[in-house]
């Protein structure tokens, strides 16, 4: 009855974040959403649109929330993480030569710090830019990892794609096998801010339901 009942009140939680999430996205202005530069063409820049998005978030956010949020948390010399990544970065790492233990740090967790109550992981990539394939795929391993893992499990994670250029094609390649049993058991969602003011649109549902 108490497992049942915290299970019921974690998807109230995840249906609170996911209001506040559509809600802080669509409150981003344009200046955080691409940044106009001084003689030079206007630039994607993921920290900007991701501090505009904690701040909303933190407005958004009900009173009483039991979660916290932290941005770009550092996850540096968290032993049983450092542990369940070694083989993350042997597979995206392998540039670098030294063989100490990396850790990886997500632009956004929702937690309670000192317990292992995880509900939310998010990571954020803009539309434009090189090796988008590579950089998407990279971070969707990342989520797998943060939620298959079961001395970290957050319940939900989210790849935040911003940005105008359609990016389902490009999702489908890097969303196969174990990913895609993920996004339908409704623990991943892959959303896209394709335009400023809109709600953001749910590639993880489309792939769920075709076209």
């Amino acid at each position: 009855m108490k497992f049942m009942q915290e299970e019921q009140e974690e998807s109230e939680y995840w249906n609170q974040f996911q209001d506040a999430l559509f809600r802080s996205i669509m409150d981003i202005d344009q200046c955080y959403f691409e940044v106009d530069r001084n003689e030079d063409i206007p630039a994607w820049r993921e920290r900007v649109y991701c501090y505009e998005l904690f701040h909303q978030l933190r407005h958004h956010l009900p009173k009483g929330f039991p979660y916290t949020l932290h941005g770009e948390i550092d996850k540096r010399g968290h032993g049983s993480i450092g542990k369940a990544f070694e083989d993350y970065y042997k597979k995206y790492c392998q540039d670098k030569k030294d063989d100490k233990p990396k850790y990886p740090n997500p632009d956004f967790v929702v937690h309670v710090p000192k317990t292992r109550k995880n509900l939310v992981v998010m990571e954020v990539k803009s539309t434009e830019g090189d090796y988008l394939e590579y950089k998407y795929k990279k971070d969707i391993d990342k989520l797998e990892m943060f939620i298959r893992t079961e001395k970290i499990k957050y319940e939900y994670g989210i790849f935040l794609i911003y940005g105008p250029t359609d990016q389902k094609e490009m999702i489908k390649d890097c969303v196969k096998g174990q990913i895609e049993d993920l996004i339908e058991r409704g623990k991943l969602h892959i959303l896209h801010h394709k335009e400023v003011g809109k709600i953001p649109c749910d590639l993880s549902f489309q792939l769920r339901n075709g076209p």
